[in-house]
């Protein structure tokens, strides 16, 4: 796993951490696609990705004056507390399902988890140095990787049980328990990190905006990161349009949805410790931004195919076309891009991250859904 004795302690528990943070997502997750197609089909779903986008602009700001106040830990602990609170709040109105409930639910887990996935990646580059991320990150991305499948496991298992609430029950309890490690991994880690001279003490849209100005990297990035969104909800439409289709009640719905994830942590957990690391060390971190692509495409003419002459692969075929496009861009595409900040100073950085991950990303969503209305 290209781990030193030193970096055991501190890196095992930022993947357990990032494991159970996405875990608690992807048994929620299953819960809100479920929930949506139920109650607005799939054919809705651009309408949503409009909505993200509109919702992470305010979101951004609020989340850039609550950073300028506390330490990132303390962020870090409130975004996990916040999460369990919103999700225990969703069970009271789960009884009475309505479009209103789930398109609020929908955006407000795909804003909180974006922001908690900036907050750990931002955490992690003040942690270790760049040569330790070159190790280190494609560690700590194979947590998160690995929470898809008790995650998905635990939401199928507890929707088949006892509905989609006892899903959302093991989300609460999940993130509860990454919180948790959170807060022993700031008791153990040196004074140091913690470098509160570079933190903003107000929020200055005109400084982020002139950073982007001056650096040919953070605007490349951008770039990369808006046409991966693109290519997410792309993907992620054709999937759940099939699975409305081969589905009824939202506790099937829950439960297919959440063994997908746990076939999809299994893969993208494997490539992830297999060949990731090995493709940074030994090709580089742009053969690594390949992967993704060259994936999407391929398989993209396999599911036109299916799609024109052999429906009965339909599902197959989004099948294999959403596992990789969901497990190469939360594995090695996901390492690689956060190698890219790695260079970037680190007052910066921060800003730079948040920036990226909240709004363009979002912001991207919102071009997908304009892009997909037609659909």
């Amino acid at each position: 796993l290209g781990l030193e004795p030193d970096e055991v302690g501190i890196a095992g528990l930022m993947f357990g951490f990032f494991m159970l943070v996405t875990a608690s997502h992807f048994a929620a997750k299953s819960v809100r696609q479920a929930w949506y197609l139920g109650t607005l089909g799939a054919e809705r779903l651009p309408f949503v990705y409009l909505l993200v986008a509109v919702a992470a602009v305010p979101s951004l700001v609020a989340y850039r004056r609550l950073a300028a106040k506390f330490p990132t830990v303390a962020l870090i602990v409130g975004t996990c507390v916040a999460q369990a609170a919103g999700l225990l709040a969703v069970e009271l109105v789960l009884p009475r399902p309505s479009a209103t409930a789930a398109i609020l639910f929908y955006v407000w887990t795909t804003l909180i988890f974006g922001i908690a996935v900036s907050q750990l990646w931002a955490w992690a580059t003040e942690i270790f140095h760049a040569r330790q991320a070159r190790r280190l990150f494609a560690f700590i991305s194979a947590g998160g990787l690995l929470g898809g499948i008790p995650g998905g496991f635990m939401a199928g298992w507890a929707a088949r049980r006892f509905g989609a609430a006892g899903a959302l029950n093991v989300a609460v309890i999940l993130v509860l328990t990454a919180a948790v490690i959170a807060i022993v991994i700031s008791r153990i880690l040196p004074t140091q990190t913690e470098r509160s001279s570079d933190r903003s003490t107000s929020l200055d849209t005109s400084r982020v905006v002139a950073a982007f100005r001056r650096s040919p990297l953070l605007k490349s990035i951008a770039g990369l990161m808006a046409l991966s969104a693109v290519l997410a909800q792309v993907v992620d439409l054709q999937f759940y349009w099939v699975v409305e289709r081969v589905t009824t009640g939202l506790d099937e719905r829950t439960g297919l949805i959440g063994n997908f994830f746990v076939w999809l942590g299994i893969l993208a957990f494997l490539f992830q410790v297999l060949f990731t690391r090995r493709i940074h060390r030994s090709l580089g971190t742009v053969v690594g931004l390949r992967v993704l692509p060259a994936w999407i495409l391929a398989v993209s003419v396999l599911f036109a195919v299916a799609l024109v002459s052999a429906p009965g692969l339909l599902l197959a075929a989004v099948w294999t076309l959403k596992l990789g496009e969901n497990g190469f861009r939360h594995s090695v595409d996901q390492a690689s891009r956060e190698l890219l900040f790695v260079p970037v100073p680190l007052g910066r950085r921060r800003d730079a991250k948040v920036f990226i991950d909240v709004f363009v990303q979002r912001a991207a969503e919102g071009v997908a859904g304009l892009i997909l209305l037609p659909v």
